[in-house]
């Protein structure tokens, strides 16, 4: 059974964290406490996390002022601190970016995702669609929530798949733009614009080179590798460091990105994730031998391959080992796939392999 609410928000920045806020406080609490143990599991406790948030503050509002009002609106919806919300909003930040030169441990939850896009060429339809799982702490299930995001001022509207409490996600916008995220695990200073901030100003973007701009004039204060989808049929494949980034270009009609970075440009960049991240390598390589080659390529067919489980329980669907404690358990939490020709999304909660999909429109 799908297990996340579907919400609608609307109107001001305010108005739209409020409801967000108010209709969906299980998941930002949910959150909120997910995050607290994640930020201990880093000796960092949650005040000292706030104040560490609060230092991205001047980035958010030179980024997009609205969005600290959109934050302000789910805190108070959700019966939290701009403090909380904030801090939740630079979870990647905190406990991502690698600061001290000690890499993550090894029994630590993986952050992963397997994400990928394919041009008409490669589809039976001729239809772009766009697709990834989201690896993370199974514990987050509960925090899954979808926005239909009404917006004023000109901007987009946006469908989201994200957690209570972020202001960025995963999604596709009424402007026909989509959007993954790879999460990666490098060196570098964090400082900049929080990614899921940074995420939420490329699904504002009415095209898909003004939400490339996004990325290529605001430093992210985390590394990450960004899929964009466009429904006219092309992808860019955006990955960003700390003072740079690279991009690729779908090669033989698809692009494919997991959580190790692919660009030889960074020479002063340390990519942690070939430790942290052990499957990336065993994950891309796979989902590239199942879409090379291939012109008969549906829907159906990526929930296929979003469900592979070559390398279990570590290929592309993740499986939680059971013999960890769950707060140290790391599945896949959902698989997303963006029909970008037709503006349908495809979404289920839990492995991909074992899970209902539902279709979504804005």
């Amino acid at each position: 059974m799908f297990a996340a609410p579907i919400v609608e928000v609307a109107g001001t920045p305010y108005e739209i964290g409020h409801a967000h806020g108010t209709h969906c406080k299980k998941q930002v609490l949910a959150s909120l406490n997910y995050y607290t143990k994640m930020f201990a599991n880093k000796k960092i406790d949650w005040e000292k996390g706030k104040r560490l948030a609060k230092t991205y503050e001047e980035a958010v509002k030179a980024f997009d002022p609205d969005l600290i009002e959109e934050m302000k609106g789910i805190a108070d919806g959700a019966g939290l601190t701009y403090e909380d919300i904030l801090a939740i909003n630079c979870r990647s930040e905190v406990t991502m970016m690698d600061v001290s030169g000690k890499l993550a441990a090894l029994d630590e939850p993986e952050d992963g995702c397997t994400a990928f896009a394919v041009m008409p060429s490669m589809t039976r339809d001729g239809k772009t669609l766009h697709a990834q799982t989201w690896d993370f702490g199974t514990m987050q299930r509960e925090a899954i929530i979808v926005l239909k995001i009404r917006q004023q001022n000109g901007k987009p509207d946006i469908l989201m798949i994200t957690e209570g409490g972020l202001v960025g996600g995963k999604g596709m916008n009424s402007a026909g733009v989509s959007l993954t995220l790879n999460a990666l695990r490098t060196s570098g200073d964090p400082t900049g614009v929080p990614l899921h901030v940074l995420m939420r100003g490329m699904l504002n973007s009415p095209t898909i080179t003004k939400a490339y701009q996004k990325a290529a004039n605001f430093q992210s204060g985390c590394s990450a590798g960004l899929i964009l989808g466009c429904k006219d049929g092309c992808a860019l494949s955006v990955e960003v460091v700390p003072g740079d980034l690279d991009v690729f270009y779908p090669v033989d009609g698809y692009v494919v990105h997991t959580n190790h970075v692919l660009s030889a440009r960074f020479p002063n960049i340390r990519d942690n994730g070939k430790r942290a991240s052990a499957s990336s390598y065993l994950r891309y390589g796979r989902c590239c031998a199942l879409l090379k080659g291939r012109h008969d390529i549906t829907v159906e067919q990526v929930k296929e391959i979003l469900s592979d489980h070559v390398g279990y329980p570590n290929g592309i669907c993740v499986h939680a080992d059971p013999n960890l404690p769950i707060e140290k358990q790391s599945s896949s939490n959902y698989g997303v796939i963006f029909n970008l020709t037709d503006g349908v999304t495809h979404l289920c909660v839990g492995n991909p392999c074992e899970s209902e999909y539902v279709t979504l429109t804005l």
